[in-house]
């Protein structure tokens, strides 16, 4: 540290006051006649270390000044900036040494106050743009799973659905306010051969799950073509007829074929079901394969699905949702590939894969899903095995605002090849086994029931089945399960293309 002096007097800077002490210090006495043995040491000194306000890892860049010292004339500026000045011998008066020495004192009460002040608007104004560009990505924390997933914890309010016009000002709904009463998942069935552990995506295995206040978000795409009415459009004519199956070979323009056990013409506020959960194989680039649950309203056709899906890019079953308000000509889309449904759960992801899966002759899994209507709020909840995924607002249907007049249970498939050269895919549904292969063959659904306006799960008092090509894929229903739980219980799928399967 460099010295600068200002001597008054002729008390040379190296040599004590006069009357003062070896170790620097100066006895008490009256002013003195300007040759500095009437006064006191006073030590004036302020130090600010502003890096380490900034950074507190970092050293260096740290100042120090002020006035080391006052007495005998002589004043003594020290700083930590190697510099050397020269400063010419300045001969003053006692009372204007003072009068410096107090001006000297409040400049520098002024710079360590200001730099203060400025070190604190400079850190703030570090947070904020912090902060600013951490909500404009929305992204709190990315988590990459074993298998090449990635997932983006999205803070809650950044999340697609608020984007719709129709949610602008929504104030999200963190949990029901009402809950489906009497459906409870099974322990065990057909000769305690099916487990229930709790199902998970890989990307829980890297991290856990999303920060509260966030909600996982797949950077993977189904990859499958956009839907275009889906609606088996024969139910009109099944129900007119009175039958209790109808079996068709109806051509969707998208190659859309259906095996479903529906319920019609009532009040209806939600669907549940244990459904058995499988990989089944899928051909085509543009093709998947579903287990789900179907809630629809009409006229104007508003469908919410839920349920698990594979695609051929993925292979393995994952967790998917859809939804339209006009049979899907213009509105709608899966997941949260467009504004719509609101995620709550910083738990599951939507379109990633889950596990484990069932096998032949092996114990098998199922997962509990149901899709419930929020007495108090109108609001169309999903619930993935007893944890909310979130709802779709009322606001953004018009049939289905106030109530559902059908519910189905089932799969569903691609054809991409008849919209090809008229043949039929492999793509399997289910297990890929017919339903007469039964349990621990196919793939079947149990407890599926449906809920009342006040949220109590009902047993189908008269359930229709569909399907859309018999000899590729079919249903059949079991003998009833022993279960805590009502609902029907049947079996679906098949292998797709076969000697018996043709266009």
């Amino acid at each position: 540290m460099e010295t600068l002096q200002l001597t008054g007097g002729t008390t040379p800077a190296s040599s004590p006051a006069p009357g003062s002490t070896p170790g620097g210090s100066t006895p008490s006495s009256a002013p003195g006649n300007g040759t500095g043995s009437g006064y006191r040491m006073r030590e004036i000194k302020s130090v600010l270390i502003v890096d380490s306000l900034v950074n507190s890892g970092t050293k260096g860049n740290a100042w120090t000044t002020g006035l080391d010292a006052l007495s005998g004339g002589q004043l003594r500026i020290s700083t930590s900036d190697s510099v050397n000045v020269a400063v010419p011998a300045i001969n003053l008066p006692p009372a204007r040494r003072s009068i410096m020495a107090m001006e000297t004192q409040q400049n520098i009460n002024s710079l360590f106050w200001a730099s203060i002040i400025l070190v604190l608007a400079l850190t703030k104004s570090l947070r904020v743009q912090v902060q600013a560009s951490s909500s404009t990505s929305g992204f709190a924390k990315t988590i990459r799973s074993a298998d090449g997933g990635v997932i983006d914890c999205v803070q809650l309010y950044k999340q697609p659905a608020l984007r719709h016009p129709l949610l602008k000002n929504h104030v999200i709904q963190m949990k029901p306010s009402s809950y489906p009463h009497g459906i409870k998942t099974p322990n065990h069935s057909h000769n305690s051969s099916t487990s229930d552990p709790q199902l998970i995506q890989n990307w829980h295995k890297n991290g856990g799950f999303c920060p509260p206040g966030t909600i996982p978000i797949t950077r993977s795409k189904l990859n499958v073509p956009r839907k275009t009415a889906r609606v088996p459009t024969s139910f009109a004519d099944h129900r007119a007829g009175g039958g209790n199956h109808l079996d068709g070979k109806e051509t969707d323009p998208t190659g859309h074929e259906f095996v479903q056990a529906s319920i019609f013409g009532g009040n209806y506020y939600g669907a549940t079901a244990n459904i058995n959960v499988w990989s089944p194989k899928v051909e085509g680039d543009n093709e998947f394969s579903t287990a789900q649950l179907w809630v629809y309203a009409g006229p104007e056709v508003n469908v919410i699905e839920f349920g698990w899906m594979v695609t051929k890019k993925q292979n393995q079953p994952s967790i998917f949702t859809s939804w339209t308000r006009d049979e899907y000509n213009s509105t709608g889309c899966y997941n949260l590939d467009c504004p719509g449904f609101v995620q709550t759960s910083n738990k599951y992801a939507l379109g990633e894969p889950i596990g484990p899966v069932s096998s032949y002759d092996q114990p098998q899994r199922q997962v509990l899903m149901t899709i419930h209507k929020d007495l108090e709020t109108g609001n169309w909840w999903l619930t993935f095995q007893g944890e909310e995924m979130g709802y779709f607002p009322p606001v953004i249907f018009t049939s289905l605002a106030e109530r559902s007049n059908r519910v189905s249970w089932g799969g569903e498939v691609v054809n991409s090849k008849s919209l090809q050269d008229g043949g039929h895919t492999a793509t399997e549904m289910g297990s890929g086994r017919y339903a007469g292969k039964g349990f621990s063959q196919a793939c079947y659904f149990q407890n599926a029931a449906y809920l009342t306006s006040d949220g109590v799960a009902t047993d189908p008092e008269r359930i229709e089945t569909f399907t859309s090509r018999e000899p590729c894929y079919n249903i059949d229903f079991g003998p009833r399960v022993a279960s805590p739980s009502p609902g029907a219980h049947f079996y679906f799928g098949g292998p797709g293309a076969s000697p018996s399967c043709t266009f």
